[in-house]
């Protein structure tokens, strides 16, 4: 069985037979990262509640599901590592994206709060809250489809728009036994934009 897994629809149920699957087939987890998510516009005058349900569904009920199954102990290792990804967006908000930025803000205060759960098996949980990530989804975003917007988005980040080899070495720490001592915490990966807000 190929371990995919939709994760804007997985039940409960749906992550304990991937997980299941993984872990007869490589043995149990040492690490997770969780990185789904869907951002659709919500401003406030034309708040589409469906839209904002499908994004808090993937990005932060999903986040939760994940966790919860992949922290029992017929999956993960003591010492495991779960990585979640949050957003700058989460820490400033941005204009007509309200679900997105809730969603990610959401992320990073259960990931404080879940950090004692798992703490008592010395796993670790955190969130990486990056800025713009040249990646499909940021792509075909209505800022990056527009000349203007995208131009005046780009003079915030001081080190110019991120790709994702500039997030992966922050993910590979994180799983890492060199960040055994960091739990609970955020850690903003932005190439300086919210040094520019």
């Amino acid at each position: 069985m190929a371990c995919t897994l939709d994760v804007s629809k997985a039940s409960a149920d749906d992550w304990k037979d991937i997980l299941t699957s993984f872990v007869h087939a490589h043995g149990k987890l040492d690490g997770v990262v969780y990185t789904a998510g869907i951002a659709l516009q919500t401003p406030l005058q034309y708040f589409d509640m469906e839209a904002a349900h499908r994004v808090m569904d993937t990005n932060f009920w999903g986040a939760i599901t994940c966790l919860q199954i992949a922290a029992k102990k017929r999956y993960s290792n003591d010492g495991a590592s779960y990585v979640w990804f949050s957003s700058v967006s989460g820490h400033t908000g941005a204009r007509g994206d309200a679900a997105y930025a809730a969603s990610k803000a959401a992320l990073r205060i259960a990931a404080a709060s879940f950090a004692h759960d798992v703490s008592r098996r010395r796993q670790r949980i955190n969130t990486i809250s990056p800025g713009w990530i040249q990646t499909p989804m940021i792509e075909h975003s209505p800022v990056a489809l527009d000349p203007v917007k995208k131009a005046r988005a780009e003079e915030r980040y001081l080190l110019g728009l991120g790709t994702p080899q500039d997030v992966a070495g922050m993910v590979l720490f994180l799983l890492s036994d060199r960040a055994r001592w960091i739990t609970g915490t955020d850690i903003v990966v932005d190439g300086g934009c919210m040094a520019s807000v």
